[in-house]
């Protein structure tokens, strides 16, 4: 039998997985980032982490294909190299060169929200679909285009990073710097960062200090008034998002994916109704809006079905 391997690359951990020709996952582990996110460390961290996987599962690197890594940052396809990564700090790394030169077989790098993405549409909620965009909900707010069939990044590096769109003119500051960016609404981050402002301020409410999304959440579902307050705000602000996603590409499907998806159809349902008041074309059939299905592994099984994306 052949297989692919796939890795994501995350800040505190590296996930590897082993992955056969239908995209089923075979096998995965993880071990951790190294904390000073040295490339060359992280390489090495990489390595081991695909030869332990290769061994617990009793497999050789003979047997695969291709490995595919999903990386915080932009990509280069056609090198593999790390253009930059804000998270990692890396500028112009070649991490595709220092993979295939060891394991000498072909090495893809893409985005990691754009391989998670890939996923979704290939085995997830967009499915038979021809267009699906996969939003997450998290510390931030990444993005996964896929257009007629095909992984979208844009025509030059640095594309469809729908976490960096303006949202509010002026509004809140965004970890990129930035003022306005929808990631500063329409994250995880952005709903803990809101009720902490407003706890600060005085507002009544069963939240304390310390809280996460899923607390706010929990509360405005239980009728709390100032939990319900930033939830219906945190409804309207990514409504407005994924609006202006339909407007501009029209696809299928969208997905949400992240912490915040987990509230289902209490989340859903306002956001569907909201949508529909604000898409242009009222009289024609929009986007359905749905939650991700493939959780924790899209970034293994993405990066790992990366050859062939374009």
């Amino acid at each position: 039998m052949r297989y692919k391997l796939g890795v994501d690359l995350g800040g505190t951990h590296i996930g590897a997985g082993l992955v056969d020709a239908n995209g089923n996952l075979l096998k995965k582990l993880y071990v951790p980032t190294p904390e000073n996110r040295d490339f060359d460390e992280t390489v090495k961290a990489i390595i081991k982490a695909v030869e332990r996987l290769l061994e617990e599962y009793g497999a050789n690197i003979s047997c695969c294909d291709s490995i595919g890594i999903g990386s915080p940052g932009v990509a280069e396809e056609e090198t593999g190299k790390i253009v930059f990564s804000t998270n990692f700090q890396w500028y112009d790394q070649p991490l595709g060169e220092r993979l295939k030169e060891h394991f000498n077989i072909h090495v893809h790098v893409g985005n990691d929200a754009d391989v998670a993405g890939w996923a979704e549409y290939l085995m997830g909620a967009g499915k038979g679909s021809k267009s699906c965009v996969t939003i997450t909900l998290g510390t931030g707010v990444g993005g996964g285009l896929v257009l007629n069939g095909r992984l979208f990044s844009g025509g030059m590096l640095g594309g469809a990073e729908l976490g960096h769109v303006t949202l509010i003119a002026g509004g809140a500051r965004c970890t990129c710097g930035k003022e306005g960016c929808a990631e500063a609404y329409c994250s995880a981050s952005a709903l803990i960062r809101q009720a902490e402002e407003g706890l600060l301020q005085g507002r009544k409410s069963v939240l304390k200090s310390g809280l996460e999304a899923k607390d706010v959440v929990d509360a405005a579902r239980a009728g709390d008034e100032f939990a319900s307050e930033l939830f219906a705000n945190y409804v309207e602000n990514l409504a407005h998002l994924l609006s202006s996603i339909i407007n501009l590409l029209a696809p299928e499907i969208i997905a949400l994916g992240g912490g915040v998806s987990k509230a289902g159809d209490f989340l859903l349902e306002p956001l569907r109704k909201r949508v529909a008041e604000l898409v242009l074309n009222k009289s024609l059939p929009h986007a359905k809006i749905v939650c991700a299905q493939m959780g924790n592994d899209a970034g293994i099984i993405g990066a790992a079905l990366l050859e062939g994306t374009n």
